[in-house]
């Protein structure tokens, strides 16, 4: 084990409980654990966080880039297993396959540090990432309670749910379909209407992904009804309020979100203690290019597009182009995070990276931005994104609305409350899924045009308003769930510990 764990336990630590987490170790799913944990640690939780090997050091790797220091925050210790996924994370279906098959191998290194932890100091309870529900395997045999945290939206937890009810009728995986897969999607109860089933996560269709991916999702989702408590980073906001309430009949789900890391906080006018705010480990695997917040410095308010993709997320070089000369010929403004490992083509990727990095005369191009700083920036008018939840919140939070191109897993689903909240439009495609230079121009301009007056601002404006309400009102339904949780923690933490003085007592 490694890690910055300390043998002695620390002043003000005792009496604390201290819980495990472990979050699926990609960036979308890290970031919210992260944040959760951050989250927990500042109501007085202790909190072990749980990485691979090979994500920890490129977290550290951020920080001494950046010249941050590598000291935790209070009450979080970040420790590692000695385990690395294989190659670099896309949403390529072989390369999810590969990552899929070196996660089902963690279980008995995980076991061997949880027992570890718990002899050392007991834990309290395991919060899971819901796609490592296996966790609460190892936590039953040490009779530690489990807490699954789905860092979704509501309505893609109960389409994974369902996957056995859209099998019984026919639909899953689904294939070629009567009516076309934009039909309404029905026969899932409860689930918002807006949905059809082109929507449906990207796993959910036969063409694209290997069965053993499905196998471990779906065995994922059985696990996670063994965990004691539920928490999603999801909104009490329709369409998904009204699911939550249905969903709690079967499961005992809590809506948590938006979660917002302490960091960060200062951007909404948030008051955290002072201790709180020191040094975190930076969610991110990149290194963050922090000049790009000097380039936006000067420009006029609202005139600058932000573009980003996400941490998986990778095109053709015909795809690429076509989005990097649409934005050109906009003639807009723009700020693109682009991967270098964004691109399919491996033999491709350097020299095409190079020349849409280098040829742009509007637009500035860099590996990976510091993305809360600059959608907070006042020269940023928009985002071109996936439609990666915590991207979608982070727009909606700092007031920015959006065009949307999703392109994986639950991003369609995502896409679709993004516009049923009217925050943002969806890029038009072809057939399959492809986009044109065109189709880039027009929606760019279509949303950059008269920032002030546009219909999708205004309402970004108001949603955030509504969201920034449930941040900060300590009784709003986000700030109750977690007081619930936090309470069970410690009602189940009493009742474990008076079976154990029973049992030493015999």
């Amino acid at each position: 084990m490694q890690g910055d764990e300390e043998d002695k336990e620390k002043k003000g630590e005792k009496g604390m409980l201290h819980l495990v987490a472990l979050p699926f170790p990609v960036q979308g799913h890290m970031a919210p654990m992260l944040q959760l944990c951050n989250l927990l640690a500042s109501r007085g939780l202790r909190i072990t966080f749980v990485h691979l090997q090979s994500n920890f050091s490129r977290l550290h790797f951020s920080h001494r880039e950046q010249g941050s220091s590598d000291v935790p925050p209070p009450n979080v210790h970040h420790v590692s297993l000695p385990a690395s996924l294989p190659g670099t994370a896309t949403s390529n279906p072989e390369s999810i396959r590969s990552r899929v098959r070196a996660i089902e191998q963690l279980l008995p290194s995980f076991v061997q540090l949880l027992s570890c932890l718990h002899a050392r100091d007991r834990v309290s309870c395991i919060i899971a990432d819901a796609l490592m529900s296996w966790a609460h395997t190892a936590g039953s045999h040490l009779g530690i309670p489990g807490a699954a945290l789905w860092t979704g939206t509501l309505s893609s937890c109960a389409a994974y749910c369902n996957i056995p009810l859209l099998a019984s009728h026919g639909v899953f995986p689904i294939q070629d379909m009567v009516g076309g897969p934009e039909q309404p999607l029905r026969c899932i109860p409860k689930l918002p209407k807006i949905f059809t089933f082109a929507d449906l996560p990207s796993f959910f269709h036969a063409a694209t992904w290997p069965d053993d991916v499905l196998d471990f999702i779906l065995l994922q989702m059985n696990l996670m009804n063994s965990a004691k408590w539920v928490l999603s980073n999801s909104l009490s906001l329709e369409p998904e309020k009204e699911l939550e309430e249905s969903m709690k009949a079967s499961m005992p789900i809590m809506s948590i979100g938006p979660l917002v890391t302490l960091q960060h906080r200062h951007f909404f006018g948030m008051q955290v203690p002072n201790q709180l705010l020191g040094p975190h480990p930076r969610a991110s695997l990149w290194h963050e290019d922090a000049t790009c917040l000097e380039w936006l410095q000067g420009r006029p308010s609202l005139s600058v597009l932000y573009v980003s993709f996400g941490s998986i997320v990778a095109f053709s070089t015909e795809q690429l182009q076509e989005i990097a000369m649409g934005l050109e010929s906009s003639q807009q403004p723009f700020l693109w995070a682009l991967r270098p490992d964004s691109i399919e083509d491996k033999s491709e990727a350097s020299s095409k990276y190079d020349q849409i990095s280098r040829r742009s005369k509007v637009g500035l191009v860099v590996p990976w931005a510091p993305q809360v700083e600059v959608l907070a920036h006042a020269s940023v008018g928009g985002f071109m994104t996936h439609c990666g939840w915590n991207s979608l919140l982070e727009s909606i939070l700092m007031g920015k609305p959006m065009i949307g191109f999703p392109q994986f897993a639950e991003q369609k689903m995502n896409c679709r409350l993004m516009e049923h909240w009217r925050v943002g439009m969806k890029l038009p495609v072809g057939s399959k899924g492809e986009v044109d230079r065109e189709q880039v121009k027009s929606c760019v301009n279509l949303l950059m045009n008269n920032q002030e007056e546009n219909a999708f601002r205004v309402a970004c404006t108001e949603l955030r308003a509504h969201l920034l309400n449930q941040l900060f009102d300590k009784n709003g339904p986000s700030s109750r769930n977690v007081d619930d949780f936090i309470f069970g923690l410690f009602e189940t933490d009493r009742a474990s510990q008076s079976r154990i003085d029973h049992t030493l007592s015999i």
